[in-house]
């Protein structure tokens, strides 16, 4: 199947929740354009199996233009069958505005790229508004765990300065073993983030 599930606004704003369900082998596992609220949670995907041809990215989450999500708890793992020549994407987000989203306590493993943003999901003068990543678990991605990407290079682009707070820190772990410089987290906007650690001295993932 193209996309598991396929959700655009049109003439009503309607959102919806997908909870403990399983995506195999889409291109596109969930696809959201412009839906405001909507849920993701408990949810499993295989990525980078779909033997349809033309599509070389198989992405388990794709969100567009849309704010207020909840995308939590969700495992997002390279496929059984998954294709020598395609990329694997776990979550992608555009153009989410710079209202206080959240990516949380989802787990990637053998991704291309783990968790992936694009475009404006920041406040352009509130660090502690936009889009933040928070307790994602990252185990043997190949290229990056987080990419903030700007593709126009426009000045506002990119995420949430600060990555949690000093007193609630992001506590995101990642990848071991890869070469690429930049795979933790690379970001290449005009926008600094702050990440704010539990401890320089450990990995944690454990979240409150």
């Amino acid at each position: 199947m193209f996309r598991g599930i396929d959700a655009r606004i049109s003439s009503r704003n309607r959102n919806f929740i997908v909870t403990n369900s399983t995506f195999t082998d889409n291109q596109i596992g969930i696809f959201c354009d412009k839906v405001n609220n909507f849920g993701i949670t408990g949810c499993t995907f295989y990525i980078g199996g779909n033997q349809k041809p033309g599509n070389n990215f198989h992405t388990g989450i794709r969100n567009q233009y849309g704010s207020g999500f909840t995308i939590e708890e969700n495992t997002l793992l390279k496929s059984p069958n998954a294709l020598s020549n395609v990329s694997r994407w776990g979550i992608l987000v555009l153009n989410t505005g710079d209202a206080s989203n959240q990516i949380y306590k989802n787990t990637f493993s053998e991704m291309t790229i783990g968790n992936y943003a694009s475009e404006q999901n920041r406040h352009p003068n509130n660090p502690f508004q936009g889009l933040q990543y928070l307790c994602n678990q990252n185990t043997g991605n190949i290229k990056y765990d987080f990419l903030i990407l700007s593709p126009d290079d426009f000045p506002n682009d990119g995420i949430r300065k600060n990555q949690g707070t000093i007193s609630s820190p992001a506590r995101n772990t990642f990848s071991s073993g890869n070469t690429i410089p930049g795979n933790d987290i690379n970001n290449s906007t005009n926008s600094v983030i702050t990440l704010l650690c539990a401890d320089r001295f450990t990995n944690s993932s454990v979240c409150y």
